[in-house]
């Protein structure tokens, strides 16, 4: 009885796999939503506290996955868990537009933020454990700008919708890119190997536990922030027709301030007003 062997990666292939990993649990399932807030607003009835709990339960999500992680030691069990959010940061992606009720929209956001440690720690760790096996450690800088590359590939794809499409249409459009993503982050992540003992010797010491807790709470500050501007900043921005200066200094718009639009099908406008 013959075992088939995966073939070898090459660490291009391995470095894209955790980018697309990112890009598909970090910048669609999780931060689609802050371009499609305004929309969902408008077109689903979604109200501001709405909007506010289905963030929260994202971010819920987020927490219960990373503590969850933090418990298994298993660089395979890893592995399997890994595989499991890809499948569900693209399948609660697209439900998101087949549904209008505001229940199911709070479990699927929580889905969705449970996925996110798929990319944000597994993969991480997955692509760490490949780079140290094969003595590349330096380039695991390279796998995390699927973080930026997945947020403009989500913000992007709303832009190009937002003339054409419903939110509801956008949502399950969203979930069919999700899969072109998926598929490469699922077949070129290899499985983990054990890592030398020779690498291991040459692995810094851990920092010591005041190190930690101040770095805990320099992300849990950054993390507040970042969470508060991020998620709320959109519908006011929506409302509101920025300033020449405001306009000028944002590389993502034209010279002259976005004209109104309305979404297909209903007298609702999209745009500034």
């Amino acid at each position: 009885m013959s075992l088939t062997i995966p073939p070898p990666r090459h660490a291009w292939q391995v470095i894209t796999a955790g980018i697309c990993a990112l890009v598909l649990t970090v910048g669609l399932a999780r931060f689609a939503y802050t371009p499609l807030l305004p929309v969902m607003r408008i077109d689903a009835g979604l109200t501001a506290a709405g909007g506010g709990w289905l963030a929260t339960f994202n971010y819920l999500g987020y927490l219960a996955g990373a503590v969850l992680v933090a418990r298994v030691g298993d660089m395979r069990q890893k592995f399997r868990f890994y595989r499991v959010g890809l499948v569900l940061a693209a399948v609660s992606t697209g439900l998101m537009g087949a549904t209008g009720d505001m229940t199911t929209w709070g479990v699927l956001r929580f889905v969705a933020g449970l996925s996110s440690t798929a990319g944000l720690l597994l993969a991480s760790g997955l692509v760490l454990n490949w780079l140290l096996t094969h003595q590349r450690r330096p380039q695991l800088g390279l796998h995390f700008a699927g973080l930026g590359v997945g947020i403009a590939v989500s913000g992007l794809a709303a832009a190009a919708m937002a003339d054409h499409l419903a939110s509801s249409q956008q949502w399950m459009a969203l979930g069919c890119l999700a899969l072109v993503f998926l598929i490469p982050a699922w077949a070129w992540m290899p499985a983990p190997a054990a890592v030398s003992s020779a690498t291991g010797a040459d692995a810094p010491a851990p920092p010591g536990r005041r190190w930690r807790w101040l770095l805990i709470a320099s992300y849990f500050c950054a993390g507040v922030g970042f969470v508060v501007s991020a998620t709320s900043s959109s519908p006011s921005w929506y409302r509101r027709r920025p300033s020449p200066a405001a306009a000028a200094g944002c590389g993502s718009w034209s010279a002259s301030p976005p004209s109104p639009r309305r979404l297909p099908g209903t007298g609702y406008r999209t745009g500034w007003d």
